[in-house]
C-alpha cells in the first residue's frame, strides 16, 4: 500500500504535517477530515524521490518554457488538484529540464513552510515582479487558477511582441548592410581601376569623380583608422546610454523618429496596456499597478510619465486626470481610463485598449515596411547611380578625346 505525505490545518489554524499509508488520495482526505484537519495538500512518497532531480543550479528558463509551466500548472488547479500536487506533478515530468529542477526547489521550499510567492522571489530572473505580484494576488483572492491563466496569456503576447520587433528591425538593418556593403566594394576596389586611366589620358575630371577618388584612396591607406574610430565611437555611444541622461536622450531620439518613431510608441503603449490590464485583472490596485508597469514599458521617456501618474493618484489626483497631462500618452488612453473610472469598469476598458493595441501594432508594422523598403532601394539606387556618373562622365570625356586625336 502506498504512503502518502500531506499538509493540513488544525482547528487552530496551525500548519501539520504527516505521513499516512493509504490505498488513494481521496482516503487520505477522509482520514484527515475524520481526525479533524483540513487538507491543504497531498502526495505520494517516492523513495527515491529526490535522486532524479538534477543539483545544479538553475537561475534562467526559457520564455517559452515559463509559458508552458504557467499555463500547465493554471490548469492543474482550474481542476482542482491541490497547489503541492500539481507542482509535484509538473517538476516530474517537464518538457524543460531546467523547468524541473526550478518547480522541484519550489516545491520543497513550500515543504519547509515558505509561501508559493516567497518561494518564486528565489528566482528573481525567472519570476519578476509582476509574476510574484499577481501569484500574491491570486492567492489572497483565491483565484490563483485564473490569475496564471492570465499570466500565461501575458507571457505569449510579450513573446510575440518580442518577435514582431525584432523582425521590423531586422528587415532594414539587412537592406542597410547590403547596400553600404555595394557601395564600399564599388569605391574600393572597382572605382581603383578606373583612377589610372583618366590620369594618364590627361582629361578634365569632373567634381563627383574627384571626390570618388578621394573617397576611395582614402579608404584604402586608412581603413584601419576607419574601423578603429568607429569601434571607438560605438563603444563611446554605448558608454553615454548607459547613464541615465544618456539613456533618457536615447529614448526620447526613438520615439521621434521619422517612421520607426511612432512604432516604438505604440510598442511601447501596448506593452504599458497589457501590463495595467493584466495586474487589475490579477487583483493589483492601481497604484501597485503602475509601479510595476515602469519596468516593463522599456522606454525611460514613457516610464517617467507613468511615475507621474503614478505621484498624482498617489495625492489624490483623479487618474484620468493624470493620464491628460502626460506628454506620450495618447488620447485613446485617457478617454478609456475615464469612462473606465467613471463606470467603476477600469479593468474592462483597459483590457480593450490592449486588445486595440493587438491589431495595431502589427498593422503599424506592415506600415514601416511599406515605406521603409521602397525609400532604402531609393537610397541605393542614388548611390550606386553617383558612382556610376562619376565613372562614366570621365569616360564619356576620353572617348571624345581619342576621337578629336
Amino acid at each position: 500500500m502506498p504512503k502518502y505525505a500531506y499538509k493540513a490545518v488544525d482547528s487552530n489554524g496551525k500548519y501539520i504535517k504527516g505521513k499516512v499509508t493509504a490505498d488513494t488520495e481521496k482516503e487520505v482526505e477522509r482520514i484527515v477530515t475524520e481526525s479533524g484537519q483540513t487538507l491543504v495538500s497531498v502526495h505520494e512518497v517516492v523513495k527515491k524521490d529526490i535522486q532524479i532531480f538534477s543539483p545544479r543550479k538553475v537561475t534562467t528558463i526559457k520564455v517559452t518554457s515559463l509559458t508552458t509551466f504557467t499555463y500547465q500548472l493554471a490548469t492543474y488547479l482550474d481542476s482542482g488538484v491541490p497547489l503541492m500536487s500539481a507542482l509535484y506533478d509538473l517538476s516530474n515530468s517537464p518538457e524543460d529540464p531546467n523547468v524541473g529542477v526550478i518547480v522541484y526547489d519550489i516545491y520543497s521550499m513550500i515543504e519547509k513552510g515558505f509561501s508559493f510567492e516567497e518561494s518564486l522571489k528565489k528566482y528573481p530572473k525567472i519570476f519578476d515582479q509582476l509574476y510574484v505580484g499577481s501569484v500574491r494576488s491570486g492567492e489572497t483572492t483565491g483565484n490563483l487558477a485564473g490569475v496564471l491563466k492570465y499570466l500565461s496569456g501575458y507571457l505569449e503576447w510579450q513573446e510575440s511582441l518580442k518577435a514582431q520587433v525584432k523582425q521590423a528591425m531586422m528587415y532594414p538593418l539587412i537592406l542597410f548592410i547590403a547596400i553600404g556593403g555595394a557601395i564600399i566594394l564599388l569605391v574600393t576596389f572597382v572605382f581603383p581601376k578606373f583612377i589610372g586611366i583618366f590620369r594618364g589620358m590627361g582629361i578634365e575630371i569632373p567634381l563627383s569623380t574627384e571626390f570618388l577618388i578621394w573617397l576611395s584612396e582614402f579608404i584604402k591607406l586608412r581603413w584601419k583608422l576607419i574601423l578603429i574610430g568607429t569601434g571607438l565611437l560605438v563603444a563611446g555611444l554605448k558608454t553615454f546610454i548607459k547613464t541615465k541622461q544618456g539613456h533618457l536622450l536615447y529614448d526620447k531620439l526613438q520615439l521621434h523618429l521619422p517612421i520607426f518613431g511612432i512604432l516604438m510608441k505604440k510598442v511601447c503603449i501596448s506593452r504599458f496596456a497589457h501590463t495595467f490590464s493584466m495586474s487589475l485583472r490579477s487583483g493589483i490596485d492601481v497604484m501597485r499597478a503602475l509601479d510595476l508597469c515602469v519596468d516593463v514599458v522599456g522606454n525611460k521617456v514613457v516610464e517617467k510619465d507613468i511615475a507621474a501618474i503614478r505621484d498624482k493618484v498617489n495625492i489624490g489626483e483623479n487618474l484620468s486626470d493624470a493620464f491628460r497631462e502626460t506628454s506620450e500618452f495618447p488620447a485613446l488612453i485617457t478617454r478609456m481610463v475615464a469612462v473606465g473610472e467613471t463606470s467603476g469598469t477600469l479593468e474592462e476598458t483597459v483590457g480593450k485598449v490592449s486588445e486595440y493595441y493587438d491589431t495595431e501594432v502589427p498593422k503599424t508594422i506592415n506600415k514601416v515596411f511599406t515605406v521603409l523598403e521602397p525609400l532604402m532601394l531609393v537610397v541605393m539606387g542614388l548611390g550606386v547611380g553617383f558612382i556610376a556618373f562619376s565613372i562614366f562622365v570621365p569616360l564619356f570625356s576620353m572617348v571624345g578625346a581619342v576621337k578629336s586625336h
